[in-house]
């Protein structure tokens, strides 16, 4: 095992022991007043803290193919999926595995100094299909050319993992919504154009693991072990549920009624209005849901 999927496992060891004392209440607390459709789509997320096996979720017919062995899946408009595979290389491939090619190569040493292509996680395309944004080593942001994997804006913290941005997502404008490290907490608007830096919201403690819905209207986000909604803008911030605690990689729906989160050992989707918290573990046996260090997909 390489010193990139120890460490991911390592954290997955010490988020499991933490889900262990979750609530298992279904009731949510209802923010916005609506009622809410069925949650539909497909969802992609790492089910095998050992083989790192990416599981495919189709929600229309409650069934679950493990196809790929990877980590931090983002599926395209297009049912690409681009993720981290067993080479710690960033690519993208058909859900199958078909068709791979390599985004950008892990080379670590190639030059030393040069620091997008050392780690990957948690990669996000653009809206447009254009760039994708990823976590890298030290605390690094990065955005790279999908098709030339060329450094199109960068963030970095001097190897501090204290000072960084985390959970790249992107805006309807093309820019990245991103929370904090320690010495930096918060929820942040960056431009890729400038590399500016707008704190979003007030009163924040700690956020992390942002996501920008759907629609582009609202940002979701992990504080005090819970997940809150907040305008685009920061306003109108509402605890999203009472009922589910230690929760991790909170995802926006297609249709931006629903989010769906890591929690109680299970994958949780939960309404943002009226309803109730759909647990797929009951919907589909089997599955593993025990995976706490990646992202969540959602198309």
């Amino acid at each position: 095992m390489n010193i990139f999927k120890l460490s991911i496992a390592i954290a997955s060891i010490v988020s499991l022991s933490l889900l262990s004392s979750c609530s298992t209440s279904t009731t949510p607390t209802d923010n916005n007043n609506n009622t809410t459709t069925t949650p539909t789509g497909i969802i992609d997320l790492v089910t095998s803290d050992l083989s790192f096996k990416i599981t495919t979720l189709d929600l229309a017919t409650s069934t679950a193919t493990s196809n790929l062995n990877g980590q931090a899946p983002e599926r395209t408009s297009d049912g690409t999926l681009i993720y981290v595979d067993d080479n710690n290389d960033l690519v993208e491939s058909a859900p199958n595995g078909s068709a791979k090619r390599v985004i950008v190569k892990m080379e670590p040493l190639v030059p030393v100094d040069d620091r997008h292509d050392d780690f990957f996680n948690n990669p996000r395309l653009s809206r447009d299909g254009k760039y994708v944004a990823y976590e890298g080593y030290g605390g690094g942001l990065y955005v790279v050319n999908r098709t030339s994997g060329a450094v199109v804006a960068s963030w970095e913290f001097l190897l501090s993992p204290f000072g960084s941005y985390t959970s790249p997502s992107w805006t309807s404008d093309g820019k990245l919504i991103v929370t904090g490290g320690s010495v930096n907490p918060g929820v942040y608007l960056l431009n890729i154009s400038t590399k500016a830096s707008v704190p979003v919201g007030s009163g924040l403690t700690k956020p992390t693991m942002s996501n920008v819905s759907s629609d582009g209207q609202k940002i979701c986000f992990v504080m005090s072990k819970t997940v809150y909604t907040m305008n685009i803008d920061g306003s109108s911030m509402q605890k999203l549920s009472d009922s589910i605690t230690n929760t991790y990689f909170p995802k926006w729906s297609p249709d931006s009624k629903w989010i769906a989160v890591l929690a109680n050992n299970s994958l949780l989707l939960v309404p943002t209005g009226t309803g109730s918290i759909i647990d797929e573990k009951k919907n589909i046996p089997g599955v593993l849901f025990d995976n706490t260090s990646t992202q969540i997909s959602w198309k």
